[in-house]
């Protein structure tokens, strides 16, 4: 009988194995994307990405007339077309366009209806940047990318103007609960660029043929990909 007990109690064992084993990916499935939790983290990157995207403006203004404008070095007849919903040709379109999103980036800042302003940011970021896409690096790209990404969330659940308005001053010193799942898709999309700098950066190296010439290849390895990355996006917008 002892016998017989102790191989009940390994069978259920054995066999509530898999069930616990689902259950506790759930868990950690449900604590990763769907468990409310305060919105501080959401509300300062916010906050930053309107920085980021303030500082762009700002900067971007100054090399509106040797990039951007009518007489830039690229025309305007051969900027690129894909997605690009704004046509910004001349110089004081694109100022008038960097204008707003200075505003865009102010009420991102103080959380003003930021899933609105998120999403002109957006569009202004790509309309100017496809007028000249030649002086785009990866930061730009990223940039609009969390633009896109944060309008799709609740980031005016702390910090923000619109929580003031509704609770006052609590507002200000409370967080919402909310579904972290928003913050994962910007952390997965660091992910990705990060994986694919790293990639590049290890097949640049792997190009190196000697020990003697590998600094010079490193520089010549990183500046050819450059130029080809530049060539084939010339080859694919034109």
């Amino acid at each position: 009988d002892q016998l017989r007990g102790l191989e009940r109690i390994r069978v259920l064992r054995v066999g509530t194995r898999p069930v616990r084993a689902r259950d506790t990916l759930d868990r950690a499935g449900r604590r990763l994307f769907t468990e409310r939790r305060p919105a501080w983290p959401l509300a300062l990157e916010r906050i930053v990405i309107g920085l980021t995207v303030l500082l762009w403006a700002i900067t971007m203004w100054f090399d509106v007339t040797d990039l951007l404008g009518e007489d830039a070095l690229l025309p305007p007849e051969l900027a690129s077309d894909r997605f690009r919903w704004i046509t910004l040709d001349t110089g004081t379109e694109i100022r008038t366009a960097l204008v707003v999103l200075i505003v865009a980036s102010l009420c991102i800042i103080i959380g003003w209806r930021p899933t609105i302003w998120l999403l002109v940011a957006f569009v202004l970021l790509v309309a100017v940047q496809r007028r000249n896409h030649l002086i785009l690096n990866s930061g730009d790209i990223v940039l609009r990318n969390f633009t896109l990404l944060l309008a799709f969330t609740p980031t005016g659940a702390a910090l923000s103007f619109d929580r003031y308005r509704r609770l006052g001053r609590d507002g200000l010193y409370s967080a919402g609960r909310v579904a972290p799942w928003g913050l994962r898709l910007v952390q997965l999309q660091v992910m990705v660029v990060y994986f694919f700098a790293f990639s590049a950066v290890v097949t640049t190296t792997a190009a190196a043929p000697t020990p003697m010439g590998q600094h010079w290849s490193r520089v010549r390895g990183s500046q050819t990909m450059r130029d080809s990355r530049i060539s084939s996006r010339v080859n694919t917008f034109w």
